[in-house]
């Protein structure tokens, strides 16, 4: 198991608390290595419920499945400029933080699963490329099963389209909105 600290003197900055907490998520990382007064912060905690009930329900697959190669966000949201804040040089360097972030997991029987995870406190309208060998790529989009969608506007379903070597999902998701899809392989 793998995690991050995410206090230190970045203990006030909400948005790189629901950064960090949503990547702990997509790349199968232990959650909660963070002091327990969250519980107490409004502003973070139902994130954190929501991603730690996410991890629960996804545990099989983050601890036997295979975690693939990271899906191409593109969102109409900016990035946030943070640093890490852990202590010295290069601590205080300064990163980009996109507001939308994707994973994509595989589980023993082959069955693809796609999280995009939306921190930011406001709707934003993303586009999702997932780039894949032809045999893990469903042989249609009507394969692929929306589990889960905290989208807004006036298509609330995403938008699916078959590439040739991926697929591309357009979505609008509500402030700390989620997508999950699954797709069995071909």
């Amino acid at each position: 198991m793998l995690g991050r600290n995410i206090n230190g003197y970045k203990k006030n900055d909400v948005a790189y608390c629901k950064f960090h907490i949503a990547e702990q998520v997509l790349f199968g990382q232990q959650i909660g290595w963070i002091n327990a007064d969250i519980v107490d912060d409004p502003r973070k905690f139902p994130f954190l419920k929501k991603m730690v009930q996410l991890r629960w329900q996804y545990r099989k697959l983050f601890n036997s499945g295979r975690l693939l190669r990271p899906p191409v966000v593109e969102a109409d949201l900016p990035d946030q400029a943070s640093f890490a804040g852990m202590g010295r040089p290069p601590a205080w360097q300064v990163f980009a933080m996109p507001p939308v972030r994707a994973g994509l997991w595989q589980d023993e029987s082959g069955v693809c699963t796609l999280f995009v995870i939306n921190t930011a406190d406001q709707e934003a309208s993303c586009s999702v490329t997932v780039n894949l060998p032809d045999g893990m790529l469903p042989a249609s989009t009507a394969d692929i099963r929306l589990v889960y969608c905290e989208s807004v506007g006036e298509n609330i379903q995403p938008a699916i389209d078959q590439q040739p070597v991926g697929l591309k999902i357009q979505v609008n998701l509500a402030p700390e909105g989620m997508l999950v899809l699954e797709w069995p392989p071909r």
